[in-house]
């Protein structure tokens, strides 16, 4: 019936999609499909194929005719809020974009990227494993192992700044190069994200934090995960709350955010380095006031 808005992958069994920017086939679009795939758009594409994107733009202009016909403005009313003030996110080269996220989906390639470093004004080429992608801190990282270029050597994972890769190119692995397993979750449980892929099985703690009611609306809302019994009403709006917890960077830079609002009372070393900090703090601001 539409010959002219069919295309064949040409693959056995064949398969057939429609043509890029065809409105045939796209009836069965409802509008709670729209406003989903429009709070997708928003929130997700960046971690979508390139070749994906492609694929779903006759859908998002389908989208956008169905939830202006039946007024559906949903996803105009919604909005994600973060600490702190608005930032600008750096941009992904859309050549890296593709040529990472096509290396991750086949999973038998090799990318060789130049990648720019913070500290480093030099770019370096290396030749890593793609193995995924994690968001920290609203910045996009591709988890690779970093191959040695000795064979004896095994494969070094860390993480890299998708705004920091300045070209990546798909080849095919030397036959002596195996990646290596990976799990993203895993790394995660370790603690291996919550520093720069530097550290791992970090120690866990029961940390005992008293927090006011400005912090304990936050906390008892949306309790930490593995909470140790009930929070604890404490009197004049203070609470109790005892958790086992990963002492990492992370940590610590989470409890500095609250600021006096989140007292550390155990364990007593961490409560020692808190208490250490904010004399610091209270240094670093009499010094700039005297000058």
């Amino acid at each position: 019936m539409y010959p002219n808005e069919l295309i064949s992958d040409g693959a056995k069994p064949q398969g057939w999609h429609w043509k890029a920017g065809s409105p045939i086939g796209l009836n069965f679009l409802t509008s709670d499909m729209a406003i989903a795939l429009s709070l997708v758009m928003r929130y997700m594409q960046q971690f979508l194929p390139a070749s994906t994107l492609e694929a779903l733009e006759p859908l998002l202009k389908k989208s956008a005719q169905v939830l202006d016909q039946v007024n559906r403005t949903w996803s105009s009313k919604i909005l994600i809020k973060r600490p702190g003030p608005a930032r600008n996110q750096p941009s992904v080269d859309m050549n890296v974009q593709r040529a990472v996220y096509d290396a991750l989906r086949s999973g038998n390639e090799v990318l060789e990227i130049s990648y720019k470093s913070r500290m480093d004004p030099e770019s370096e080429r290396r030749r890593i494993w793609p193995q995924g992608l994690m968001m920290k801190n609203d910045l996009l990282y591709l988890v690779a192992s970093k191959i040695p270029g000795n064979p004896n050597e095994s494969a070094s994972p860390r993480w890299y700044a998708m705004h920091r890769i300045e070209s990546a190119i798909r080849v095919a692995p030397n036959a002596s190069e195996i990646c290596p397993d990976l799990s993203l979750a895993d790394k995660d449980a370790e603690g291996w994200f919550n520093n720069g892929g530097t550290e791992s099985n970090a120690k866990v703690i029961e940390l005992v934090l008293r927090v006011d009611e400005v912090a304990a609306v936050n906390l008892i809302e949306s309790p930490l995960r593995d909470m140790v019994g009930s929070s604890e009403l404490l009197g004049n709006g203070w609470v109790r709350i005892r958790a086992k917890v990963q002492k990492t960077t992370d940590l610590v830079t989470w409890l500095r955010a609250y600021g006096p609002r989140a007292v550390v009372e155990a364990p007593q070393d961490l409560r020692e380095e808190m208490r250490a900090e904010a004399q610091a703090i209270l240094k670093a601001y009499t010094d700039s006031v005297s000058r």
